[in-house]
């Protein structure tokens, strides 16, 4: 509990290098990461718009026999469209589906939100259409 304290703690303060450090050293280390863990610092990626390590951490994580899990797309689809990626946000959407999750309000809000940042409209316009 500390340590995912900790790396909220992190999130909220947008220090999203000291957030990827610490999961590192935990995997390394220990305690064992879990899921919470890793949304908190996907959530300090997101905070900073550090998409690329949103990214990295999310995709490492099967590998690491952790599941990604809604909590953890948001992030990184948030993360995204912060760094003006509305590209890979709309990516993570279909990544999410593969993997057997259902977006939800927020997933779509989200990406939503990406293509707006980005004014990439017409994305924006059948992403709504979809829904």
């Amino acid at each position: 509990q500390r340590c995912t304290a900790a790396l909220r703690s992190l999130a909220g303060a947008r220090e999203w290098q000291r957030a990827v450090q610490l999961i590192e050293e935990l995997e390394s280390s220990g305690p064992r990461p879990d899921v919470i863990m890793y949304n908190a610092t996907l959530g300090a990626c997101s905070r900073a718009a550090a998409s690329t390590a949103a990214l990295a951490i999310l995709r490492s994580m099967p590998s690491r026999e952790v599941v990604p899990d809604n909590v953890s797309f948001n992030a990184a689809i948030t993360a995204c469209g912060r760094d003006l990626q509305w590209q890979r946000s709309m990516e993570m959407l279909g990544e999410m589906r593969t993997q057997g999750l259902s977006p939800c309000a927020v997933t779509n809000g989200a990406a939503v939100d990406a293509c707006d940042k980005a004014s990439a409209w017409p994305s924006a316009l059948l992403l709504v259409a979809s829904l």
